[in-house]
């Protein structure tokens, strides 16, 4: 089973309990909870159940570390962040056994293809992303015990707890967690573990953790958070993956398909390809991946085998290219239909001359490991040659306003915006930007870091699929954009379309709209915002707020500053 989705993560973790609530802040921001696919909802509990994967164990925000071991540690104490000298093993293939939590319950869990580093340094050696569900910046330390004979694997000895993730603000730990089954009731509890010492094989080839205690994150203080790995099992991985030749010519197609068994819901995009004699590179598989598959073209046809993809740099997942038969089985409990998938030896595209298509009558998986079939299916996909030039862009459609109040804090606007052309045809969404105008000034709106926490930059053109998970959010061709601004009251605010491409900036008209007047505005509202800062519930600033409910403190050119609850 692959791991769940981050947002599925956060929205279970604020659902349930205050130690929950405190990995929400801690990982959520950092996007260091793993997952692979789609969203997950609420249904995963069905489908967990549909497979026969009940929960093992509820979490308890109340249980006390149970071990003197489970004492705080300094925050930071040993942090190892940088890689440390000795011989570097990257990008080992991981395997797995372990847990996972869901809605404040924990799950049997297995993974393979989580991306590990490694480093021999001769009397230490150095792990980093140990834990399949978990993507840790931070290095473990441990000793090496030489082996007593030759042909003998050595013995890696790792002390915890220690640091294993920064999450910004504190540090996450890695323990030994313990569970243990009630021979009567068979109900399963846990603690922090009496030994602390966690224990690993080496033989220059293989490292295989020893020991039923579960390598968990936990607090300092030693609540774990339902995250961790029983059975660890990590390999150097030589595997070349697929590259895309210096000399290939350069070219686009669309790419059509389906991720379910209604033809109706398809998704279409552009991808990027290039031409090497018989041979035709396909690129743009994940999102901001340089990944690409190969295909071997015969004549009228485009043949893919299975391949190696290389590393999703931001799930931490080796990757692979799995031809597929998808079919689809309808579930009554969960009432609706399931994809069956086989991996098959080859995924064959017809060209059609009418069309001008390549079709496939099969799919294809993104596998994340090696054994993933069921995480990122492509039903039955095509392939079209596309153009690249200056198409114009449609006209965004303004659908609710809400004006700035001194209240909250913020004002928003929610706009539609067509990633096709204006005459319908499929354009790059890449090259898609929007802008606003506020007031009857010609001059663009321009956000700014001081009152968008989350930007790094002033930004004045938007691209159009960037989020800050804040104060620009996407929903399918849906934008809500937050003006953290008293400006953004009673008065008019445009909205208009670019898009750059072949050399060429081409514009959509303006969409102009009235922004009421905010029913709690007063004479102060018209002064501009200089900063924003948010604190939490406890008083302490917040850099860049996660999910949650915070003060938003909001400092204006007139001097005065309002403060006022905010929910994000």
């Amino acid at each position: 089973m692959r791991k769940f989705y981050i947002s599925l993560f956060a929205a279970s973790l604020l659902a349930t309990t205050t130690l929950a609530q405190g990995l929400t802040q801690k990982l959520h921001g950092s996007d260091l909870i793993k997952g692979y696919g789609k969203v997950a909802t609420t249904e995963d509990c069905q489908t967990l159940k549909d497979m026969g994967v009940n929960p093992l164990i509820k979490l308890d925000s109340k249980l006390k570390a149970t071990t003197a071991k489970a004492k705080a540690a300094e925050d930071g104490d040993e942090a190892i962040s940088e890689t440390p000298e000795g011989t570097l093993i990257a990008h080992a293939y991981g395997e797995s056994t372990g847990y996972r939590m869901l809605l404040g319950y924990v799950y049997d869990a297995t993974s393979s293809g989580n991306v590990v580093d490694m480093v021999d340094a001769g009397d230490y050696f150095y792990i980093k992303n140990p834990i399949s569900s978990i993507i840790s910046n931070l290095w473990l330390k441990g000793s090496k015990k030489k082996a007593d004979k030759t042909g003998e694997a050595d013995t890696i000895l790792v002390e915890l707890p220690q640091p294993i993730i920064n999450s910004g603000s504190s540090y996450i730990y890695a323990q030994n967690i313990t569970i243990k089954t009630d021979e009567t009731t068979g109900k399963k509890t846990y603690g922090v573990s009496e030994d602390q010492t966690l224990k690993f094989t080496w033989d220059g080839t293989t490292l295989t953790k020893l020991g039923t205690d579960v390598l968990g994150v936990t607090t300092s203080t030693g609540r774990w958070y339902g995250f961790g790995d029983d059975n660890i099992t990590v390999y150097k991985f030589d595997e070349v993956p697929t590259t895309v030749p210096e000399n290939a010519k350069a070219e686009y197609f669309t790419l059509k398909y389906n991720t379910d068994n209604d033809a109706a819901n398809t998704t279409v995009r552009i991808v990027k390809a290039a031409r090497d004699g018989n041979d035709l590179y396909i690129g743009d598989l994940i999102s901001k991946q340089d990944l690409w598959a190969k295909a071997t073209v015969d004549g009228d046809k485009l043949v893919f085998k299975r391949q190696y993809l290389g590393i999703d740099t931001t799930e931490l997942y080796h990757m692979f290219y799995v031809p597929a038969t998808v079919t689809f089985e309808y579930s009554e409990s969960r009432k609706k239909y399931i994809p069956v998938v086989d991996e098959i030896d080859d995924l064959t595209y017809n060209y059609v001359a009418a069309t001008g298509k390549y079709s496939a009558a099969e799919s294809y998986v993104l596998a994340a490991g090696k054994d993933d079939l069921g995480t990122d299916i492509y039903v039955k996909p095509e392939l079209t040659q596309w153009e690249d030039k200056a198409y114009s862009p449609s006209t965004p459609k303004i659908t609710e306003i809400e004006s700035y109040g001194s209240k909250y804090g913020f004002g928003s606007i929610k706009f539609t915006l067509s990633a096709k052309s204006a005459l319908g045809e499929t354009i790059d969404e890449n090259n898609l930007y929007y802008k606003f105008y506020l007031g009857n000034e010609n001059t663009p709106y321009t956000f700014t870091p001081e009152l968008n926490k989350r930007l790094t930059e002033d930004m004045t053109e938007v691209p159009y699929t960037f989020t800050d998970e804040l104060d620009f959010q996407i929903l399918g061709e849906t934008r809500t954009v937050f003006f953290n601004d008293p400006r953004f009251s009673g008065t008019p605010v445009g909205v208009q379309a670019i898009y750059k491409s072949a050399g060429e900036v081409t514009t959509s008209e303006i969409v102009w709209e009235q922004i009421p007047a905010g029913l709690n505005s007063t004479a102060s509202d018209k002064a501009s915002a200089v900063s924003v800062t948010f604190y939490d519930l406890s008083g302490r600033k917040v850099d860049t707020p996660a999910s949650g409910l915070y003060i938003k403190s909001v400092k204006l050119s007139d001097g005065t500053v309002k403060t006022g609850k905010v929910i994000k």
